[in-house]
């Protein structure tokens, strides 16, 4: 099920469970347990950024090369996306591009950023410790968060600014992004 999450929040940001989480999240964590750690590409673009782990630098090299790993993850985006797509009411079915996780060790962060060239961005929070830290968002002068949990997706436009604060948890935390057009 698929929710709107208004009150303090300037623009329309969407919030969906899961199913079978606990499932996928061990399969997730293992499957990229086993291919290893590919770290973080240190590009022109990414100065901004303390990441342990992530595959996005790789051109989903792990997400081809993983059928465990891509089967599970195509079940879960896939549900999502069916559940968005009716829940907009679009007649035509919204395309999934760009899928990459990432792993935050203690003090880990993603600078303010956007994702350009799509419409939503999807955050699926697959391991989030306690008092790690949850996407902030920058729009039209406001700073603001969206209150999430693990096994949860977030789905918000793509052209606001948002960011992964500093982990201050001694455990990883793991996402899962996608992005909409």
């Amino acid at each position: 099920m698929i929710e709107i999450k208004t009150g303090n929040v300037p623009c329309c940001v969407y919030v969906s469970e899961v199913a079978g989480h606990m499932h996928f999240k061990s399969n997730i964590l293992n499957s990229i347990k086993k291919h290893g750690c590919y770290g973080i590409y240190k590009g022109e673009k990414d100065l901004g950024q303390s990441i342990f782990n992530t595959d996005w630098h790789l051109s989903n090299a792990f997400y081809n090369k993983n059928s465990e790993y891509t089967s599970i993850i195509n079940n879960i985006i896939g549900e999502h996306t069916e559940a968005l797509t009716h829940f907009l009411r679009y007649v035509d079915p919204i395309s999934c591009e760009n899928i990459w996780f990432q792993q935050y060790k203690r003090n880990d962060f993603h600078g303010w950023h956007r994702h350009e060239r799509s419409v939503f961005s999807n955050v699926y929070y697959v391991d989030l410790p306690d008092n790690a830290s949850k996407t902030s968002f920058r729009f039209l002068g406001k700073e603001f968060s969206i209150e999430v949990k693990e096994g949860q997706i977030l789905t918000f436009p793509s052209f606001i600014e948002h960011c992964s604060k500093p982990n201050p948890s001694d455990k990883i935390k793991t996402v899962i992004s996608f992005n909409y057009n």
